[in-house]
């Protein structure tokens, strides 16, 4: 399955309002299907979403919990003027998750638990 991007907040509200989360992440897990994700697509794959909230994002949740499939949150976009905020979200003390940031030519790919950044060449 593709997701794509756009405001995080606002993409998993329709997640969760289209019940998405409750079928996707359960096939995934149990490897019946794959998971794409670019820009918020591939944030909704972490744990939660709070570091990609914005005052400009119209969506509305509860809870801010992504889809739990990897153990860390995906920072996209790095190299359109986001890498001091990224730099800022991956020296928090309190953050709760790990943090990846990438620019818009390179992806995250898990296979099990390893997981590498790769760079588009």
């Amino acid at each position: 399955m593709f997701v794509a991007g756009g405001y995080p907040i606002f993409l998993l509200e329709h997640v969760r309002r289209s019940g998405f989360d409750r079928l996707a992440a359960p096939a995934v897990a149990d490897g019946a299907l794959a998971y794409v994700g670019i820009s918020a697509g591939a944030a909704l794959a972490g744990p939660d979403l709070r570091p990609l909230q914005s005052s400009d994002d119209p969506g509305a949740v509860v809870s801010t919990a992504g889809l739990g499939l990897v153990p860390f949150v995906v920072l996209p976009h790095r190299n359109r003027g986001r890498a001091a905020r990224h730099d800022r979200l991956t020296g928090d003390p309190a953050r709760t998750w790990p943090v990846i940031s990438i620019n818009d030519d390179q992806a995250v790919s898990v296979v099990g638990d390893i997981f590498e950044v790769l760079d588009s060449r």
